[in-house]
């Protein structure tokens, strides 16, 4: 039976999802280097803070501040270093299907750190998508160059 509430709630992060892939690529086309993560871990920062600070308002000790002090400045800035850098010569269709691959991974370490055995259907489906990410791969590096006009930040 579908529930229509998950379903709801799998749509809205798939754009979320998309939203983020596009206007990434768009800060990294239009910020040299690693500019753009300026702009993108606030924003990160203050949307995780609308839930996080009120699911932890009485719980904090300075301890538990500083380790999450430490991990909003680790944490975020590896992965986005590596997506912004990604995302300036994939297309958004390349590296959102790359991105899919991330279940593949967790396949991967579940088997070895913690002895899940997949199923047939299981090892389908992740194969599926290994192939539709390196297909994607394969064709998806965008063609611009340094100086081309770049597209507008809102269309």
């Amino acid at each position: 039976m579908t529930d229509p509430v998950g379903v709801l709630l799998a749509a809205g992060a798939a754009c979320g999802w998309g939203t983020y892939i596009v206007l990434t690529q768009r800060v990294g086309d239009r910020l040299a280097g690693l500019q753009g993560l300026s702009l993108t871990i606030p924003i990160a920062a203050v949307a995780a803070a609308i839930f996080g600070v009120p699911q932890a308002a009485g719980h904090l000790s300075w301890g538990v501040v500083a380790a999450a002090a430490g991990l909003a400045l680790l944490m975020p800035v590896l992965p986005m270093s590596l997506e912004l850098l990604a995302l300036r010569r994939l297309t958004t269709g390349a590296f959102g299907t790359l991105m899919a691959l991330e279940p593949a991974l967790g396949l991967v370490a579940g088997f070895a750190l913690l002895s899940q055995v997949p199923d047939a259907l299981q090892l389908t489906g992740i194969s599926l998508v290994v192939v539709a990410g390196v297909a994607a791969e394969r064709g998806g590096h965008r063609d611009k160059r340094p100086g081309d006009p770049l597209p507008p930040l809102i269309e």
